[in-house]
């Protein structure tokens, strides 16, 4: 049945002023010209007099950065409608637009309590409340860099040049960088796969440097007895310099890992694009 109050007539027109509150569920028919008929299940809910928040709780999860957004709806009032948090916090990251829209990209995971509260412009003002769960899920722990490309059924992260100069001591550093997972990070250098190794014969973080389990990769370099060059198939440009592998693990327990080779350039690398 429809909600007491309302009607529907032979056009499909449904009208009336709805009595009391809840939700109906009815099904309507419609015969065409023929005489075919289709017939389908449907609901009306009916709110209290004022304002009603109608978004649900948990709100759809994310992941920790990763793009998030959530419309918040109400039903009733007066517009314009003006939306904040109440108590509690949203995660870091994210924040609550007056016009309803939570967004951002979140920087904390976990499970997050807050309440949203909603007002509309009437006079006196009408408002609702309610409380709302968000969980944000730990993004899979990846190595990233400023150039990454794929080799050889891995990635490869280029580095920022380095200068050597035969005898001179010239200082090197940069950090690996990488996303996800839960910090701090454990860095470790890693041995070359076999089929690796047919492509780059000569791997390693090169004598004067040294990589710490922070990802910090710092020294100087004075020899380049291991500087490997290596022509890409089927592209036009070349890798010149020094190939190491490394891995990466995250705080989780279990932990999550990653690893992929690393080139510190000797000349610079323009892959065209």
């Amino acid at each position: 049945a429809l909600p007491d109050g309302l009607a529907a007539d032979a056009s499909g027109l449904i009208s009336g002023t709805p009595t009391v509150m809840g939700v109906s569920t009815f099904t309507a028919k419609v015969n065409d010209g023929l005489g075919i008929l289709a017939t389908r299940e449907l609901s009306i809910t009916v709110h209290d007099k004022g304002l009603t928040i109608t978004s649900k709780s948990p709100l759809p999860e994310g992941e920790e950065g990763t793009d998030y957004e959530f419309q918040f709806q109400a039903l009733g009032g007066t517009l314009p409608l003006g939306w904040m948090i109440l108590s509690g916090n949203v995660p870091a990251g994210l924040a609550l637009g007056s016009d309803g829209k939570l967004a951002g990209i979140p920087t904390a995971h976990g499970t997050f309590d807050f309440t949203v509260r909603v007002v509309d412009a009437g006079d006196p003002i009408a408002s609702a409340s309610g409380p709302f769960s968000l969980t944000l899920k730990v993004a899979d722990l990846v190595i990233v860099g400023d150039q990454v490309i794929d080799l050889f059924l891995t990635k490869a992260v280029i580095l920022p040049l380095i200068t050597i100069v035969e005898g001179i001591p010239i200082p090197y550093s940069t950090q690996l960088q990488a996303k996800g997972g839960v910090k701090p990070y454990a860095w470790n250098e890693a041995e070359m796969t076999a089929i690796i190794k047919t492509f780059i014969p000569k791997a390693g973080v090169p004598t004067g440097l040294t990589l710490s389990s922070s990802g910090l990769l710092s020294g100087s370099v004075t020899d380049t007895s291991s500087v490997v060059e290596v022509e890409i198939p089927f592209v036009n440009y070349t890798l010149k310099g020094f190939f190491f592998m490394a891995t990466v693990q995250d705080s989780q327990d279990p932990a999550d890992s990653d690893q992929a080779i690393f080139l510190i350039p000797t000349i610079p690398v323009d892959l065209g694009f």
